[in-house]
Order: structure tokens, then C-alpha cells, then sequence
């Protein structure tokens, strides 16, 4: 976009072109130099008057003896003073852009401050003001020269009043509120017809930079579904999180019903019900399409990950399975999501004692009684992404034990541990959990090609594998009870001199996903309807249908064989 002072229209860019060219333009953009900010793409931030010049295909800086000019395509964003953008190259363009105008604000503003606090002679808080500039890619001479001045002082400084530090303090805090208040005028500016993507990575921008941000806190609160109340001091990214979770999969908070009501409760309200009397009595609720999600309401953008992830993983195993959508009166699976790993261990190392210790090493599992998904997640964005596969793994042993389709009515939900070919349940698990789940986008490719369960089968030698034999044959009881055997090193062929220690329950799992993710892909999905009738006769409790030669026209070496050089091609 380009617009004049006054935020008249004068051109817009046609998003996603490479360079990003107008496609209306007015006359009165020529000779016309407007004051703002350029970002460019190479990470320059440019700040004076510029014009546009669509038909040099280059945007021009008016200085005083001369003009500079950047190519049209290299330049990412200008930016009035105001907020108003002028010219974005696209809205992924924009965003970027808007961290790397905030970073030069901050960069700047830091080493000011590094500045006035050695002139304070105050060492600490000049070091730490210089260390923020460096992380905001500050550099130049600015900072250079206060460096300098920091090492020649250092031996005359002297410890600062409360008062000077608390007045450097609150000068940073203002620092980040107007970079916010900048992020904010551009997302303001770009109105309704911006992205879902560029308007929430702008809003948390925003938030980021400054939490108490008014605006930016009351979007948050206009956002939330009916019925959800907002807690005093309430963290804003994280229910910015929730807010958009539930506008993409709309939720109903759930509440426990008054003892006296006539009302016959739904399968969620009693689920519900159940929780709190064992668990604790300050828990909601959240019911989307397929979850009920039962949790303190301590972390909404916990929920939120939840949510987005658990309902991915519902949709494309039921893509996978051809599943119709289910009858309304489906009850959801049910998840609870624990504040902290501890008091997951709390809640549940007592009652899971065929899991053993392990479960202090899970950050969560499927209970196979009382049929409930147990998970706690980890503080941070770069948590919850290693925590995403042992989710998908738990759920999708949870989908398949209560939806698996063509099940009986009778047995769904009654597995027999005795039964033999226990590696399909793992296995599958296992298979899933490899899928790349793209949740901002809701969507999923099921071939990765970054397998770590096919990377250590391949490079395994056949002492550090399960025999192929022994494998097919195990039952969940066996496999709880069979010895774990020798750690072995296994090659990784991603990493150079990269080894892991794995033993047979290691592979165990690794092997079983390895089959299933053969069986789905291998000869063009040829053997794709055997593996999901196998699924189906293991959760039928059907013992002839676990017939390894009999299901799949292979025998169990065999099998083994072609999964082990499907994993080495890939």
C-alpha cells in the first residue's frame, strides 16, 4: 500500500508479487517525498523523506544534496511516522518488517539509556542496557562509544541511588511501550482487510513488547467466547492464544450443573463432574468438536495448543480411516490438562502402576481404564513443540481405542492385552506421531521425511533389533513384562557422529511404526487397506485377523525386511 499524510488511497500493492508492484496509482504520488521509515529487506532500517516510484521501480530518500535510492523489490515496509504503512511488500513482508523496525527502536533506545547510565556512573545498569541493545542488533558507533566509555569509567564508578535506577527502569519500560505503541498503529492501520496471520502476529508484537498495552489488552477480552470470565491480572498473550484457538474451533465452557436441577447431564457435563470429585474443585470445562478439555484455568494458551493440535490430529485420522463425521450425541474424548509435571506425577503416579517408574519420564499417557488422556504441558512455545509428539502419540492411541471404525459396539473400548500383535497399537502411534501437523494452518503430511524411528531401524544392526518373529508375536502384557535388553549405539544418518543408545523396548516401538508407516505408504499405498484392517481386528479383540502372513501375503521376516530397506530409502 502507499498513501499520502492523510491516509488517502493512493496505491495498492498486489500482494504475493515478487517485487510487489502497484497496481492503481494516482498522479499526485509524483514529486511527491513524505516523511517515514523504510525497513528494508536485507534488515536496513532507513529513516527521512521518501517517494515511491513505480515507474523507476525504485523507492528515493530526499537528502539534502542529493537522492538515494533503493530498489522497489528490496524494500519491505515505509512507515509514516503515525503508523500509517505506506508501502508494504505483502503482509509476511509487513510482519517481518514490523520486528525489524521494533528491533531498531529498541536497539536505539538501549543504548541511550547505556548512555545516561554511564553518565550516572552506574556500571550495572549500563552493562545491562548494552546487553539489550547487542540483543535487539544494536552495533555502530553510538554503542561503540559508549563501550569505550564503560571500560575507561569503570574503575571511577559508584553504586547509584534507588532512585536513579528506578527512573532508568521506568525510561526502558517507556522504551518498549512506544515500539508497542508503533507495532500497534500499523496493525490499526491495516484495519479489516489485513490476514488473520499479519493482524495476531502484529497484536502480539504488541503484547509482547508491552502487556499492560490498553488496546491491545481490550481486543483480547472483546475476543473471548460467551461465557468465559476473565480472571484480575490476567495474562493477555496467553488468552490471545486462546481466543484465536476458539475462533478457529469454537468452544462451550462447561460448567458443574446445581445438584438440585432436573436437567439430565451430557456425557461431558458428567465427565466433568467426575474430575473435580477426584482431582480438584476449581476445574473447567471446554468442549469443542471432538475434546472436552478439563484443566485449571491457569494457562488458557496451554488450552489453546491443546485444542488446536488435538483437534488435527482427530481430523486426520479420521481421513485417514474415511471416518463420516460423528453422530452429535458422540461423547468427546477427554483430555485433562495439569498445571505442572508435578502435579501430574501427583495425580497419577499412584494410580498407573503398569506404567512404573516411566511415568516420570512421559509428559504424558493414555489411561487405558478409565479412558482419558493425562498430559501436562511445559512452560514456553519451544516446550510445547517438544511435547507435540508424545500428544499425538497418546491421543491417537485414545482415538483408536473409543472411534477406531468398524469396531462392535460391544467390545469398543475393551481391549484384550493378552491378544498377540500388540506392535500394530504402538506402532501406529508411533506413525502418527511422526506427521507433520502444520497447526497454524490446520493441515498434515503423513510422509516426514525426518523420521527418528526410521532413522534408528535403518541404521540398526540386527542385534540392536527386536527379532522380526518375536516382535509380531507380543502382547501388552508380554511387552510390559519383557526385559528391556542392551543399550546398543545406533548411527544417525542426519547427524555426523551423531549416536543414540537404544535397546529392544526402544525399538520395540520404533520398528512397529517403522511397519505401519511402510505398509501406509510403500508401492503407492498398495498395502494402505491392509494395515487399517489390521488396526480394526486388533481393536475388534479378533485374534484371526492378527495373522501377519494372512493379513498382509508376507511372512514375518519378510515383512521385516522390506520395512528395514524402505526405512534406508527414504
Amino acid at each position: 500500500m502507499f498513501v499520502e499524510g492523510s491516509s488517502t488511497l493512493v496505491a495498492l500493492g498486489e500482494a504475493g508479487r515478487a517485487a510487489d508492484r502497484a497496481v492503481a496509482s494516482g498522479a499526485e504520488t509524483v514529486g511527491t517525498f513524505v516523511p517515514g521509515t523504510l525497513v528494508l529487506q536485507d534488515g536496513g532500517v532507513e529513516h527521512g523523506e521518501f517517494e515511491v516510484r513505480e515507474h523507476e521501480d525504485s523507492v528515493v530518500r530526499r537528502l539534502e544534496h542529493k537522492r538515494e535510492r533503493w530498489p522497489l523489490s528490496s524494500a519491505l515496509l515505509l512507515v509514516s511516522p503515525k503508523g500509517e504503512v505506506l508501502r508494504a511488500r505483502g503482509e509476511r513482508g509487513l510482519l517481518r518488517a514490523a520486528h525489524l523496525l521494533t528491533e531498531a527502536e529498541l536497539a536505539v533506545g538501549f543504548t541511550g539509556l547505556a548512555a545516561q547510565a554511564l553518565d550516572a556512573r552506574d556500571a550495572a545498569t549500563c552493562e545491562h542496557f548494552l546487553e539489550l541493545a547487542s540483543a535487539n542488533g544494536g552495533g555502530g558507533p553510538a554503542l561503540e562509544k559508549v563501550e569505550r566509555g564503560l571500560v575507561a569509567k569503570r574503575k571511577r564508578m559508584r553504586a547509584p541511588s534507588d532512585a536513579a535506577v528506578r527512573e532508568l527502569r521506568s525510561r526502558a519500560t517507556r522504551v518498549r511501550a512506544a515500539a508497542a505503541q508503533r507495532a500497534w498503529a500499523i496493525r490499526e492501520h491495516l484495519g479489516g482487510d489485513a490476514s488473520d496471520e499479519a493482524t495476531h502476529g502484529l497484536h502480539k508484537l504488541t503484547l509482547e513488547l508491552d502487556p499492560g498495552h490498553a488496546a491491545a489488552r481490550q481486543r483480547v477480552v472483546d475476543g473471548l467466547p460467551v461465557g468465559v470470565e476473565l480472571p484480575e491480572g490476567f495474562d493477555a498473550l496467553e488468552w490471545m492464544e486462546f481466543t484465536r484457538a476458539t475462533r478457529r474451533n469454537p468452544v462451550r465452557r462447561l460448567r458443574v450443573s446445581p445438584a438440585d436441577t432436573d436437567a439430565e447431564p451430557s456425557p461431558a457435563e458428567v465427565a466433568l463432574v467426575a474430575a473435580t470429585s477426584e482431582w480438584r474443585d476449581d476445574l473447567v470445562g471446554f468442549q469443542s468438536e471432538r475434546l472436552l478439555i478439563v484443566t485449571p484455568l491457569a494457562r488458557p494458551g496451554a488450552i489453546a495448543r491443546c485444542l488446536l493440535l488435538g483437534e488435527l490430529v482427530c481430523a486426520a485420522l479420521e481421513s485417514i480411516f474415511a471416518v463420516e463425521s460423528a453422530p452429535e450425541a458422540t461423547p468427546p474424548l477427554v483430555l485433562y490438562l495439569y498445571e505442572s509435571k508435578d502435579e501430574y506425577l501427583e495425580q497419577n503416579a499412584n494410580k498407573h502402576t503398569e506404567m512404573g517408574a516411566g511415568l516420570a519420564w512421559t509428559a504424558g499417557h493414555y489411561d487405558l481404564n478409565a479412558k482419558i488422556s493425562r498430559i501436562f504441558l511445559p512452560e514456553g512455545q519451544d516446550a510445547w513443540e517438544s511435547v507435540m509428539q508424545t500428544y499425538s502419540h497418546e491421543l491417537t492411541h485414545h482415538w483408536l481405542h473409543l472411534r477406531c471404525p468398524g469396531v462392535p459396539a460391544l467390545v469398543r473400548g475393551k481391549r484384550d492385552t493378552s491378544l498377540p500383535g500388540y506392535w500394530i497399537v504402538e506402532g501406529f502411534a508411533g506413525f502418527i506421531d511422526e506427521v507433520r501437523f502444520d497447526v497454524p494452518n490446520a493441515s498434515w503430511e503423513t510422509a516426514n521425511p525426518q523420521s527418528s524411528r526410521l532413522d534408528l531401524v535403518a541404521n540398526a544392526s540386527e542385534k540392536a533389533l527386536v527379532p522380526w518373529e518375536r516382535l509380531f508375536g507380543l502382547s501388552h502384557r508380554a511387552l510390559m513384562d519383557m526385559k528391556a535388553g542392551a543399550a546398543t549405539p545406533v548411527d544417525s544418518s542426519w547427524y555426523l557422529g551423531r549416536r543414540r543408545a537404544v535397546n529392544w523396548r526402544h525399538q520395540f516401538y520404533n520398528q512397529g511404526a517403522t511397519i505401519c508407516r511402510f505398509l501406509f505408504h510403500a508401492e503407492d499405498g498398495a498395502r494402505r487397506a491392509a494395515l487399517l484392517e489390521f488396526v480394526r481386528a486388533y481393536y475388534s479383540n479378533e485374534e484371526e485377523g492378527l495373522d501377519v502372513e494372512k493379513a498382509f501375503g508376507l511372512s514375518v521376516e519378510e515383512l521385516g525386511k522390506l520395512a528395514v530397506a524402505y526405512a534406508r530409502g527414504v
